[in-house]
């Protein structure tokens, strides 16, 4: 809905359910869709500021982030493809969302072959949603918040995460 004088007399607002952060400059920045916020057991994880640093590290070609249930709780997982030679480190992945200036980062990062793309060329999350939680190994990282820095996942990791240790 439209609505008026909200910030400053004679305004116009119309109501969307994006969400923005406002920097020290007071300029706007895109965080994501209310419905894209993931709660996790850290706190809410905005996807587009994730996605945004994600594609800064050289090797990313296309990133998405989306939540995931596990069990009772939810994560943030990434997907990202690589231009053809390129690798990601864990290293890569932790100066990245380190140098975020807003949100917390994902939980897990994965590289997969290829992302669905929607009419708009929109990486989609459906399949990857579907898919479940990344299988371990050299292409997937998990969170260490002990330390913050990302680390390969493992299949312990895996499952401890998933509760089914």
């Amino acid at each position: 809905s439209v609505k008026r004088g909200v910030f400053a007399p004679a305004d116009t607002w119309i109501s969307t359910e994006y969400l923005f952060r406002r920097d020290s400059d007071g300029d706007f920045w895109l965080v994501g869709r209310r419905g894209s916020t993931v709660h996790t057991a850290r706190g809410i994880v905005y996807c587009e500021p994730i996605i945004d640093a994600l594609g800064c590290i050289p090797a990313v070609d296309l990133a998405v982030t989306y939540g995931l249930a596990v069990g009772e709780h939810h994560v943030a997982v990434a997907a990202v493809t690589t231009r053809p030679g390129a690798t990601i480190t864990a290293a890569d992945l932790t100066e990245a969302i380190a140098a975020m200036p807003f949100g917390l980062g994902p939980d897990i990062v994965c590289v997969v072959p290829e992302l669905t793309l929607s009419a708009t060329y929109r990486p989609t999350v459906s399949a990857l949603r579907a898919a479940g939680l990344p299988k371990a190994g050299r292409n997937a990282w998990i969170f260490d918040a002990d330390t913050n820095q990302f680390r390969r996942l493992t299949g312990p990791a895996r499952a401890e995460l998933s509760g089914a240790q």
